[in-house]
């Protein structure tokens, strides 16, 4: 009987599909977000470089796919506007069976995954994240700094779970991870400062946002260019930076680009912008940033 219901709910969703916009069902409103899905997928590529399988791409299409699965389950589950045309059933529908395919293929991408320890505890942080944006979003807080970093900080697990998958040294999961965290978090408070500083909005709270972001920027810098500590575990090591101190300083470079981009655009705080403008010209520089990150670090493989 549940059987029934369940495959009713998807007939329904599927004869409904002719009238309903799958734009407004599957598509993220915040346009921002596509330059943070493909970041991190674009480091995670270059990096792993001749390392890169098939199973890797189950990294990427799974996290794709999860992507896509927010939207309709927002619509679907607590939308009131989809309760009263009706596409919240098309939109459930999308959000289950997008859902189910994230989690086949990310499953399935650790199970061959070369570093599963590693893959275990991005994923963690990236579904924790995620469910701390999606409660914002659901109590109408989506347009919040918290939400908007929570979210950044989800996506930029991807190119760790890409290296970690592909059998890449610990440290240079983490700090590809870390550097792909600050950049967006810095850049979401930037973008924010900018925005509201034109339109005379800005408040003492948004500089604060904006400086925190910085200084995440600048902390993983730092982290980046001290010398590579390994703390031995038992018989095995643990890798607490990168497993070679050429990669560490390298790694400095890009954030460095966005922290001078920021500056920048700073000194041109009340100059007036175009939204979709600033938002094309920060998609250039975050992939030019990809680009170099995942150029200048190369993975280190390490036998525990």
């Amino acid at each position: 009987m549940g059987g029934g219901f369940f495959l009713r709910g998807v007939y329904d969703a599927v004869m409904d599909q002719a009238s309903v916009d799958l734009k407004k069902v599957l598509l993220p409103r915040e346009h921002g977000a596509w330059g943070m899905l493909a970041e991190p997928i674009v480091v995670g590529l270059i990096a792993v470089g001749m390392h890169t399988d098939v199973a890797v791409g189950l990294v990427m299409a799974g996290a794709v796919t999860g992507f896509f699965a927010r939207r309709p389950l927002l619509v679907g589950w607590f939308s009131r506007a989809a309760r009263g045309d009706g596409s919240y059933r098309t939109a459930r529908a999308w959000a289950i069976g997008l859902g189910l395919a994230a989690a086949g293929m990310i499953g399935g991408a650790w199970v061959t995954a070369g570093d599963r320890q590693t893959f275990a505890i991005a994923l963690g942080v990236a579904v924790g994240l995620g469910l701390v944006q999606l409660v914002l979003e659901v109590g109408k807080r989506g347009r919040s700094v918290g939400a908007e970093w929570a979210g950044a900080v989800a996506l930029s697990m991807i190119v760790v779970l890409m290296v970690a998958h592909a059998g890449g040294a610990c440290g240079v999961a983490w700090v590809l991870g870390g550097a792909m965290a600050a950049k967006q978090v810095a850049t979401v408070g930037y973008i924010r400062l900018r925005l509201r500083a034109v339109r005379d909005m800005a408040e003492r709270e948004d500089y604060w946002i904006a400086g925190v972001g910085l200084a995440a920027l600048i902390g993983v810098m730092v982290w980046c260019v001290m010398p590579t500590i390994d703390i031995r575990l038992g018989e095995g090591m643990l890798e607490l930076w990168l497993g070679s101190g050429e990669a560490t300083w390298r790694a400095a470079g890009p954030m460095g680009l966005i922290g001078v981009r920021i500056g920048v655009g700073m000194a041109m705080l009340r100059r007036p912008v175009v939204a979709r403008r600033l938002g094309m010209l920060e998609l250039v520089v975050g992939l030019v940033f990809a680009v170099w990150l995942g150029s200048a670090v190369s993975l280190v493989y390490r036998t525990n």
